[in-house]
């Protein structure tokens, strides 16, 4: 995504530049427990890369969990991941995929260790389409491994952890215009309107003069997410 921003100040672009990187809540996996876990990954790698998983929920139906109080199906989304290879050959592995997470709508298998109580079914995610991306590998599965673990997910902003960021990379670029005038008549004739109109920044008025409305210098913001 690219926004082009015409006669403001470079201050105001690096503003709106770092409000994306941290001031925009997300929803993120901040918490794993990992029934079984017999795959090559160790159980803080595989929790780690899990968590920077990209999530596509909406921030706005889950509030965030205030200090010294239990998770509830209002701050909290719970999510299921159980796969396994019963492939009879060594030589074939299995692909486990962010595809492969379910959603729970009643809450957590384990209530009681993970203090998640859920006093009614939650509707807030439509099946499977709580992911930004489906093709996401996660680990490989060989023959007679299993993984079966659930991931809870909560409200954050991204100077908590780069987890919550909602866009990978933002920055902004300057751009201008330059202007060939060949006829020195009309450029004397209209020096007075180019200077008037270059202080006040009036696009509209400027047009009418040279036919366009980038002539000015600008800046643009690039977003990629």
């Amino acid at each position: 995504m690219e926004i082009e921003i015409v006669g403001l100040d470079s201050s105001i672009i690096n503003a709106m530049r770092r409000i994306l990187l941290s001031e925009i809540a997300t929803i993120a996996i901040e918490d794993i427990y990992v029934f079984e876990n017999t795959s090559i990954l160790n159980d803080n790698i595989l929790a780690h890369r899990i968590g920077l998983i990209p999530l596509r929920i909406n921030p706005k139906q889950i509030q965030f969990q205030k200090m010294y109080c239990l998770k509830d199906q209002t701050n909290s989304v719970v999510l299921i991941l159980k796969n396994s290879n019963f492939c009879n050959s060594f030589r074939l592995t299995k692909d486990i995929f962010c595809k492969d997470f379910s959603y729970r709508r009643y809450g957590s298998l384990i209530p009681h260790q993970s203090r998640v109580y859920f006093s009614i079914k939650q509707d807030i995610v439509k099946k499977n389409s709580f992911l930004t991306f489906e093709d996401i590998l996660i680990t490989k599965l060989k023959p007679k491994q299993l993984l079966f673990l659930e991931a809870h997910c909560k409200k954050g902003y991204s100077t908590q952890h780069s987890k919550y960021s909602p866009v990978a990379a933002a920055w902004y670029l300057y751009y201008s215009t330059t202007i060939l005038i060949k006829n020195l008549i009309y450029y004397k004739q209209n020096l007075e309107n180019f200077l008037y109109l270059k202080k006040t920044n009036i696009n509209k008025k400027f047009s009418k003069f040279y036919n366009t409305k980038h002539l000015l210098n600008g800046t643009k913001l690039r977003v990629y997410s």
